[in-house]
């Protein structure tokens, strides 16, 4: 407001002006998906609902990153739209795996490089400090053993969270611009205003909510 000489009054009307969704059709989704969450109203995690992997763009925001909640976004799409996903990369998240093989019929699981590296390393940090002599089912070894064949994928193909985590620390400097969000859909427009994906809040649009 200052920047422009106006009011706060006017800021937020032009926000409230513009749709706070970046993707309206259920009827499309990309080939390759990158899932993802971010801290940002009240320190809450919202789900970063999957940049494009190819052209790297957000294809949706989502307030929760609940599995009941995003099992219940994605099977809005039509089963023709699902079963494009080719390949959906992501971190660690044991129940990101479960979304991808509930609804997309099609896709192979990613783990993302950097968190296999930051894996390895733990794990051999813990080696190096403590030998273990047998192994139980919540240590670093087992996870990495059950997530062998994703922790391949992620070595083989091309399609690395690196553009994702980006985007992460880009909503990281808005928010600390705005010294917080209070509100959500404020959040989603100014990011939506970033990334030049304006456009005019339909008359009859409905708040999407996951």
């Amino acid at each position: 407001a200052r920047e422009n000489n106006v009011s706060v009054n006017t800021v937020q009307r032009v926000l409230g002006s513009c749709s706070h969704r970046f993707l309206d059709s259920y009827e499309y989704l990309p080939a390759h998906l990158a899932f993802d969450e971010f801290k940002g109203v009240d320190r809450q995690l919202h789900f970063i609902c999957c940049l494009d992997g190819d052209r790297h763009q957000v294809v949706q925001i989502l307030r929760t990153r609940y599995k009941k909640n995003l099992l219940k976004y994605f099977g809005r799409f039509s089963p023709q739209a699902r079963a494009i996903v080719k390949t959906v990369t992501m971190d660690l998240n044991f129940y990101y795996q479960d979304i991808v093989r509930a609804c997309f019929p099609n896709a192979q699981i990613v783990i993302d490089r950097f968190h296999m590296i930051q894996m390895l390393t733990r794990s051999f940090n813990s080696l190096r400090v403590k030998v273990m002599r047998t192994f139980d089912k919540r240590s670093r070894q087992h996870h990495f053993k059950y997530n062998l064949k994703a922790v391949l994928n992620g070595a083989a193909l091309p399609y690395p969270n690196g553009c994702l985590e980006g985007f992460n620390r880009k909503i990281k400097q808005i928010e600390r611009t705005a010294f917080g969000y209070s509100n959500f859909i404020n959040l989603l427009t100014r990011i939506r205003l970033e990334e030049n994906l304006f456009k005019e809040k339909e008359p009859n649009s409905l708040l999407m909510t996951a």
